[in-house]
């Protein structure tokens, strides 16, 4: 038995886009993008469980390893620009 709703033509067209190589490019993009924070928040700052129970305290923990890493990231874009500026300055 096949069922077919009202949003069928909508997932062939998706299915059609992903399997072309523009899609498949994307693809890949997309998992190094979304994959390297969660890497780094694992790996180098040693997040692997949540210390607290409850959706709410997790959520609030999970926000707080996020905004470390945001951090961290903006500190490394400063770093960058305080050296271009040091060396147009020069």
């Amino acid at each position: 038995r096949i069922q077919v709703d009202e949003y069928e033509p909508v997932r062939q067209r998706v299915h059609a886009r992903m399997n072309s190589p523009d899609g498949q490019a994307v693809y890949d993009r997309r998992s190094w993008v979304c994959e390297t924070p969660f890497a780094f928040i694992k790996s180098w700052m040693n997040f692997r469980q949540f210390l607290l129970r409850g959706l709410t305290k997790v959520n609030t923990e999970w926000r707080w390893a996020c905004t470390a890493y945001n951090l961290r990231k903006l500190v490394r874009d400063v770093q960058r620009l305080r050296r271009k500026f040091a060396a147009l300055a020069a």
